[in-house]
């Protein structure tokens, strides 16, 4: 069977967000897809406030690197128990 490819409708470039990011202000490479869905990068919304409008961005190294945090620090317990 064929695989279907999804179509490209842009490609956008922005910058992580977080102050420790190891890419330190180099551009992502995020494809937008026709269906609205989104590839390399993790997009959690708009910023507004105190005069900034913008993109909440995050590459996928300081995402997964914040969310083993956060399991550590909120699932704990579980960790252990799977152990």
């Amino acid at each position: 069977m064929a695989k279907l490819r999804k179509k490209i409708v842009m490609r956008l470039h922005p910058v992580c967000v977080l102050s420790g990011c190891p890419r330190q202000g180099k551009p992502m490479n995020v494809v937008l897809y026709e269906d609205g869905t989104y590839r390399g990068g993790h997009y959690f919304g708009r910023l507004l406030g105190r005069g900034r409008k913008g993109e909440y961005w995050e590459c996928p190294s300081c995402y997964w690197e914040t969310a083993a945090e956060w399991g550590k620090k909120v699932g704990g317990a579980g960790e252990a128990a799977n152990a």
